[in-house]
């Protein structure tokens, strides 16, 4: 039997349950009239009050967006209301926690109220956080609280491609392009098993760059078969979500039937002919007129200017029956990029009697092209340096790492030809077009690339853009353990050569073998050690690297980078050549017992054996360097000393100029450069060379330009004019190779007093100057005998800078003296050798 304490506290819930669900509330039952009952009515009908203007500011907010502007949702500020759409409203935000804008897609409660459907919507955009592709716009969190279910995308800049069909028309092999990473990034999103239900051309944005992102997959659902098997698992809900942009949903959808791949294909042929067009294939303005046309009707039909091809996959796209359309993006995208890939179709023009014998030489021509094939061109890449996607400073050794092993593996192909470091972070610099960058540095590809960690993994998005036509050509991502971060060059390396079809030979494919795992720490020790070397930081840089070695003895990298900064240091005069020289070969030879392909080690050794004047090994060594990394700039300046130190004069400028052309930005081998057309006797353009380095007048390579090109002024019979233009500038003094130049000026001048002065300065041991220019000096002045006693005792010094004498223009008066050709074979560099 029932108490009435039992019968009220079912009322009660009875009650609280209507106004929880926004049921109106019967208070006509007898028990509201029972005056015991009257303070829980009271209370009650308070709550009810409370529960409506909730419902009612809830439902402000939900239809005015801007009402927004200004919430906090997690730790993201919402700043400006960007687009509504029918599955909710998109607001530029600020993320509190890092220092970057994302775009969050807010849903509003009452438009998902089934408490099903917002699992579903939650449940759905987190599985689209596993899609990392550099053609779909990263979804970074999601979220709900009492007002709005929402999605954290990456903010993207740039136009979409609903705005841009808007503004004029698009270019053929342009929608070509589009529609590649289009269907590249549901290629991406399908393989995950993911469909993406809303592409449309306002959900697609193009970037400056050209790059293409999909945007919105916040009501993208996973499906548990592929397509041909059916999609009869995929996720709806009890109530059926029906999501996506009617003008662009496939037949089946329009039936009630799940999306699957083929529902995108479907889209993605209404995006291409919309684009093409600029009109959809199916247009009204009544919907019930346009469920009918997407049933029923055939598309509209396309132009006769667009090519049969590319007619043919919209066609396809837009098949009713979705087993008669392509199963996958990938299918769309092999399509459309065998469409680009393919030659141009040409028309037969009318043959005219007088044609038939430019025909024949035609044949003629081409019959002795087909026994001499032209060489094929090398494609020239920059490689921007990667940029540090989690904005954490303590990660941008990544960047840097993976900005220098890109540099480097390319480096290695010889159908490739790659911008040095230098030029590289140079040209990244400039606020320029990218067409107008690619003109002036000669450069037609461009990769750029991301990187990001997440835990102990890695993640790379890599494009490949033509520069001269800022035209996207392939993308990819990537997604590794942090301890083969040494392989994803190679990955990325054999992808770029790959769509360029570039054929690699058995060693350059051999070269991208993976890599050996290295080990977090040492991977950052040997990154800060490559940036310190290029800064010519060297003591940092040698301890950088020694850690690395030390805490891995069997990192190759490390040692050769070791080699290459004491070879370096002895040539800068940063260390003793007789002690820096030892170390590097000690290095050097450390690497290449663990890894016998280290380019740099190679070049190390060449380096000090040709100091040892051991000229075959020297050889050796360099002919191994340039085998394993032919497109270094540091391996063709190594190339053009060995060439001009031995009388080679010609084919050293062309060696130089090729490392120039590497590293076009880089003052040091612009000054080289002009030493070489010095040494080749090309006056002219050696002076040319050092006023060009010298209006740089950012660094001491300036300093040694202005240097250089006095020299070539004296050589020219302008002493007077040599010596005017090496007064240092206001404030500063003279430097050892200034006092060099000025020297041999003077004596030229016929100062000989002065001349020898400067002499005793670079002898006294305050200043040591080189013993090449000072018996230079002394020659000129006609200190024939002093000149020969400084060449000997260099000589017995193994002084590395006289091994240059046969190419140097000043010690011409010599040549025939019994004395130099004894100098010469002593440096294994004469007649005899």
């Amino acid at each position: 039997m029932n108490t009435p304490d039992d019968k009220s506290s079912r009322w009660e819930l009875r009650v609280a349950a209507d106004i929880g669900d926004r049921t109106p509330v019967d208070w006509g039952d007898e028990l509201a009239k029972d005056p015991t009952m009257a303070g829980r009515v009271s209370g009650l009908r308070n709550l009810e009050r409370l529960a409506a203007a909730h419902a009612r500011m809830s439902e402000d907010v939900a239809d005015d967006p801007f009402a927004f502007i200004g919430i906090v949702l997690l730790h993201y500020r919402i700043v400006e209301w960007v687009g509504s759409g029918n599955m909710g409203t998109v607001y530029r935000a600020q993320d509190g926690h890092l220092p970057r804008q994302v775009a969050i897609k807010v849903v509003p409660t009452k438009r998902i109220a089934h408490e099903t459907l917002r699992e579903i919507l939650l449940r759905e955009a987190r599985i689209a956080c596993s899609i990392n592709h550099p053609n779909v716009a990263t979804i970074l969190d999601v979220g709900e609280d009492e007002r709005c279910v929402f999605v954290v995308m990456e903010f993207v800049l740039g136009t979409t491609l609903s705005e841009l069909i808007r503004e004029h028309p698009i270019p053929t092999s342009t929608v070509v392009e589009y529609g590649i990473q289009i269907a590249s990034a549901l290629q991406a999103a399908h393989d995950a098993g993911i469909v993406h239900r809303d592409l449309k051309s306002a959900n697609i944005a193009v970037t400056k760059s050209g790059l293409l992102k999909v945007l919105d997959f916040g009501i993208a659902v996973r499906v548990s078969e592929s397509p041909t098997r059916g999609a009869s698992d995929s996720v709806y809900g009890p109530a059926g979500m029906v999501a996506g942009t009617p003008v662009y949903m496939a037949p089946e959808l329009l039936l009630g039937r799940p999306a699957d791949a083929r529902s995108d294909n479907w889209a993605l042929g209404v995006t291409l002919q919309e684009v093409l067009t600029g009109a959809r294939p199916f247009v009204t303005d009544n919907r019930a007129e346009l469920d009918r046309a997407v049933l029923r009707d055939d598309p509209t039909p396309l132009p006769g200017s667009i090519p049969t091809p590319l007619r043919r996959v919209i066609a396809r796209c837009l098949k009713k029956d979705p087993a008669h359309r392509y199963q996958h993006a990938s299918e769309v995208r092999a399509a459309l990029e065998a469409i680009r890939d393919s030659p141009p179709a040409r028309t037969r023009p009318r043959v005219r009697p007088w044609a038939v014998a430019v025909v024949g030489l035609f044949l003629v021509i081409g019959a002795w092209l087909a026994r001499h094939p032209p060489i094929p061109s090398r494609h020239s890449i920059l490689v921007f340096p990667a940029r540090n996607e989690s904005g954490i400073a303590e990660q941008q050794f990544l960047a840097d790492g993976l900005t220098d092993q890109l540099i480097n593996t390319f480096a290695r192909l010889s159908p490739l030809s790659v911008m040095s470091r230098t030029t590289s972070y140079a040209v990244a610099r400039e606020a320029k077009p990218l067409p107008s960058l690619a003109r002036e540095h000669s450069f037609d590809m461009v990769l750029e690339s991301s990187v990001a960690r997440n835990g102990d993994r890695v993640h790379v998005n890599v494009q490949l853009v033509d520069a001269r036509s800022d035209r996207h050509i392939w993308a990819q991502s990537y997604e590794r353990p942090l301890r083969e971060i040494l392989t994803l060059d190679r990955e990325i390396a054999r992808g770029v050569a790959g769509s360029l079809r570039v054929r690699l030979t058995d060693s350059e494919q051999t070269r991208l073998a993976p890599a050996p795992p290295v080990e977090l720490p040492v991977y950052r020790a040997y990154v800060l050690g490559r940036t310190l070397k290029a800064e010519r930081r060297y003591d940092r840089a040698l301890a950088s690297y020694a850690r690395a070695t030390a805490l891995d003895s069997t990192f190759a990298p490390a040692f050769a980078g070791l080699a290459d900064c004491y070879t370096e240091m002895a040539y800068y005069q940063e260390m003793n050549p007789g002690e820096a020289l030892p170390r590097a070969a000690a290095a050097a030879t450390r690497a290449l017992q663990i890894d016998s392909t280290q380019g740099m080690a190679h070049l190390a050794l060449a380096y000090v054996h040709g100091i040892q004047l051991d000229w075959a090994r020297a050889k050796a060594e360099l002919d191994r360097a340039q085998e394993d990394a032919p497109g270094s700039p540091e391996v063709w300046y190594g190339r053009a000393d060995y060439l001009g130190i031995h009388g080679r004069a010609g084919e050293e400028v062309k060696a130089m100029e090729r490392a120039v052309e590497l590293d076009p930005l880089s003052v040091r081998y612009a000054n080289e450069l002009g030493l070489a057309y010095m040494n080749a006797r090309r006056l002219a353009d050696a002076a040319t060379q050092f006023k060009r380095v010298e209006r740089e007048g950012r660094s001491d390579e300036a300093r040694r330009a202005r240097a250089y090109g006095a020299r070539c002024l004296a050589l020219q019979g302008r002493a007077a004019a040599a010596i005017e233009a090496l007064r240092p500038p206001a404030g500063s003094e003279a430097t050892t190779y200034e006092m060099e130049e000025v020297a041999y000026a003077l004596a030229r001048a016929g100062r000989k007093r002065e001349a020898l002065g400067v002499v005793s300065q670079l002898t006294s041991g305050r200043r040591p100057g080189s013993p090449l220019a000072i018996a230079a000096a002394q020659l000129a002045a006609g200190e024939r005998e002093s000149s020969f006693a400084t060449l000997f005792r260099a000589a017995a010094d193994h002084d590395p800078r006289i091994i240059w004498l046969g190419v140097d223009q000043r010690f011409d008066a010599i040549r025939g003296d019994p004395r130099y050709a004894t100098l010469m074979r002593g440096m294994g560099l004469g007649p005899a050798a």
